[in-house]
């Protein structure tokens, strides 16, 4: 399948949220190509990224998802919550309910040739939350599909309450 037709395909399981019938290809694509396809996919949505998320932080997420370590995931702007508000879904979605720690960024941290200094990163950070990630994965066999079709889909992330 063309990178376009994949990227259309998630985009559109994710406006739509719909689970793909099939994974796009029989194959996982490489993880730099699943990057790519990553920001594509955002690109084509329209929505405002608002932030990134983290997933599989964790030694026994990464052995449950067969994952070879984090990977990043976008977050948009609609699909940020207060806590009371109603998080919209689908009965047939396989959501998960994740607790996190969310960062409100003063100021962005571009990517540059020399690390940042941790008072550069303390700095930069405006607020700490207690959050609750929504995770969706929109691939046909959920979390048993191969990780790097979950970077395509924006790191399984659906929505975040603050």
């Amino acid at each position: 399948m063309s990178d376009d037709a994949i990227i259309t395909a998630f985009a559109e399981a994710r406006r739509s949220e719909v689970h793909l019938a099939e994974l796009p290809e029989p194959a996982p694509p490489a993880m730099d190509r699943a990057f790519r396809l990553q920001q594509a996919v955002t690109a084509a949505l329209g929505w405002e990224q608002c932030g990134w998320k983290i997933g599989c932080t964790s030694l026994r997420a990464q052995k449950a998802l067969n994952a070879d370590g984090p990977f990043p995931g976008t977050m948009f702007a609609n699909r940020v919550f207060r806590s009371g508000d109603h998080v919209p879904t689908i009965a047939s979605n396989k959501r998960v309910v994740e607790p996190e720690v969310a960062f409100v960024m003063a100021k962005s941290l571009p990517p540059r040739a020399t690390p940042y200094a941790r008072d550069d990163v303390l700095s930069a950070v405006a607020a700490v939350h207690a959050a609750i990630e929504v995770v969706n994965p929109r691939t046909p066999k959920g979390f048993a599909d191969p990780v790097p079709w979950f970077v395509v889909d924006g790191g399984l992330n659906d929505s975040i309450v603050l």
